[in-house]
């Protein structure tokens, strides 16, 4: 090979290499940094008894771009999980591990495959071997990701809770802050002098928390009844703006019995389809001691409530651990929810209200007089391990309509008979390629799909089909990733158009008979050079 040419292809193989360009000083401090941190491996269970998340990796593999996104979720949540296996928990065996995969290869015709960790906690903990459990990754990444429309958000915010659900029972609001703007109950704009008044003149207790953000009880703060002025100047110092004053809920007896000094409301996840909202678990949680808020973050614990509205056997902690009553004596097996109706119906006239969310945890809670009160929904974060643990695998029986409704919205099949590519619709990327029966060898892997624009060939897209002769791949495809047309012993020819600025070195291993098609001195030129695999000029994709 000449040496300008190779010169040239190495130059442009390594253009995308990241370039750490910092000064030495710099890099040795954060060495040094690193080195003094504890390793990351410390909290890697043994691989003995905790099985890779493989469905982890082949997550990474369908989402590209979000694929650092998934990784930080998956690695969250994992670390709430380690904490909780115990070393003396009974174990998954390879055979039940193997089943839970062939389960999720079937139902996702193999697009995903779960965290087999989450289904051991679930083992241990319930006994219950059940392949339908989700773990943490399908359910944030796919399912409430999918269902739930990110543009509507700003719907949580509970200084307008008011406004969106003027029909059902929420506590009562003396003043907030909007944005840095001060309003009384009734939106009418004020000063910070005006605020602090209505707060001092208030006879009663009352609460002060952020109105959006947050999330485990972070930020809650509870003001004594004939608060001094100074006192509320005080205590408005953490909050900045975006902030609710309200009166303080006086909660049911039956609630107020369990756990007297805290509000225990009912975190209760609902499921929208086809105009028709479904409960689809809930769980009683309560603070424990002198705490005055139920998160389990602040120590509280979280009981299972069954469809008649009365509590399950076991509570768990944010540590895993079981309770079978509250330290205050109460046992929690059938124990009754007052007014569990109400808070079903209350869920279900709130939850058509926002069709733009599939799926909603509810915080509510139930009065003194037996009525629901709304304290907060959320459209992300519902604690999934509650619900599972508690009532078992969250989808129950509608399990196989969620799954294939979350499988249609993510991915598209084009039919070219008889082939199928199968896209993932977030960035129209070529997922597989498949040939079902017939003759044809050809393959055109459009330019546009689903009103996007199709940007790659997956890896293994297209692995081991020996009916595929020739492939023209798209003008927009800029990457064709690992082993994406790997061992097609018959095909004779791939298209590739002047946009593919980068091609796995094993895209095409196993291609014995293939020529490269494609412009003089493009991407797959110097590819083809490289790779030592005959190529043929071609000016125009369309012979």
């Amino acid at each position: 090979m000449k040496k300008g040419i190779k010169k040239k292809i190495r130059k442009l193989f390594d253009k995308n290499k990241k370039v750490d360009n910092r000064p030495k000083s710099v890099k040795n401090k954060e060495v040094k940094i690193r080195k003094e941190q504890p390793a990351a491996k410390e909290i890697i269970i043994d691989p003995n008894r905790y099985v890779p998340p493989k469905g982890v990796q082949k997550l990474q593999e369908l989402i590209g771009k979000k694929k650092e996104f998934a990784r930080k979720v998956a690695f969250q949540h994992n670390k709430r999980l380690i904490p909780m296996l115990r070393d003396e928990d009974k174990e998954l065996t390879a055979e039940q591990i193997d089943d839970i995969y062939r389960f999720w290869d079937e139902k996702t015709n193999g697009l995903y495959r779960p965290d087999v960790g989450w289904h051991q906690f679930y083992y241990a903990r319930t006994g219950i071997e059940d392949p339908r459990f989700i773990d943490n990754c399908f359910h944030y990444y796919f399912y409430v990701d999918i269902f739930n429309d990110t543009k509507y958000t700003s719907y949580k915010d509970k200084n307008y809770l008011s406004k969106l659900f003027p029909e059902v029972h929420q506590a009562k609001t003396i003043a907030m802050n909007i944005c840095g703007y001060y309003y009384d109950a009734n939106y009418e704009m004020i000063d910070q002098e005006a605020f602090i008044q209505l707060c001092a003149e208030y006879p009663g207790e009352m609460v002060i928390k952020p109105s959006r953000g947050t999330s485990g009880g972070v930020g809650v703060e509870f003001l004594h009844a004939n608060i001094t002025r100074e006192e509320v100047e005080q205590a408005l110092k953490p909050y900045h703006k975006n902030f609710i004053v309200q009166q303080a809920i006086k909660q049911h007896p039956d609630l107020a019995a369990i756990s007297p000094k805290s509000i225990n409301t009912i975190r209760l996840m609902t499921y929208l389809v086809n105009g028709t909202v479904r409960p689809l678990s809930a769980v009683l949680r309560m603070g424990i001691g002198e705490a005055r808020v139920d998160n389990l973050s602040f120590g509280g614990i979280a009981c299972g409530i069954d469809a008649s509205g009365r509590c399950t056997k076991y509570a768990i902690d944010k540590m895993g651990n079981m309770y079978e009553k509250h330290p205050s004596g109460c046992v929690f097996l059938g124990t009754k929810i007052p007014s569990y109706d109400k808070v079903l119906k209350m869920a279900d006239t709130m939850h058509k209200k926002l069709p733009m969310f599939g799926t909603i945890a509810w915080d509510i809670t139930v009065d003194e007089q037996g009525e629901p009160v709304l304290i907060e929904f959320n459209t992300w974060y519902a604690q999934l391990a509650l619900h599972q643990v508690s009532n078992g695998p969250i989808f129950g029986d509608s399990f196989d309509e969620i799954v294939d409704m979350i499988m249609k919205k993510a991915f598209v099949v084009v039919d070219q008979d008889p082939f199928e590519l199968k896209v993932y619709k977030d960035y129209a990327r070529i997922q597989e390629i498949k040939c079902k029966k017939g003759s044809s060898r050809k393959v055109v892997i459009p330019d546009i799909i689903a009103e996007r624009p199709v940007i790659s060939v997956e890896a293994k897209a297209a692995q081991k089909q020996k009916n595929l002769k020739e492939v023209f791949i798209g003008e927009n495809v800029t990457h064709i990733r690992k082993r994406a047309f790997a061992n097609c012993s018959m095909l004779e020819k791939v298209f590739i158009g002047v946009k593919t600025s980068s091609i796995a070195p094993d895209a095409f291993v196993g291609c014995k008979k293939l020529t490269i098609c494609g412009e003089k001195d493009s991407y797959a030129h110097l590819y083809a050079i490289e790779h030592e695999i005959p190529f043929e000029v071609k000016d125009s994709m369309v012979d």
